[in-house]
């Protein structure tokens, strides 16, 4: 099973979808399937919500990451 928690404070890759109208973002965490979560912003209710959460391909990542819609993630704690 997937924890959302995890995805979120401990992504692998952030990234931006631009075919999203407004504010989202995207997370992907790996796991024995990679997991990407949709995050949307609702401007007019001021709430973050999660619009989507499925498994994506290793090719898929690959390929986001070499056109820059992704970027690795990562938080430097010194």
């Amino acid at each position: 099973m997937y924890e959302k928690p995890d995805i979120i404070m401990n992504p692998d890759y952030i990234g931006v979808n631009p075919n999203e109208q407004g504010i989202s973002i995207e997370l992907i965490k790996r796991y024995a399937d990679n997991v990407m979560l949709g995050i949307k912003l609702d401007m007019a209710g001021e709430y973050l919500y999660v619009f989507t959460m499925h498994d994506i391909q290793e090719s898929k990542i690959l390929r986001r990451l070499h056109s820059g819609r992704i970027k690795v993630f990562s938080v430097d704690n010194q």
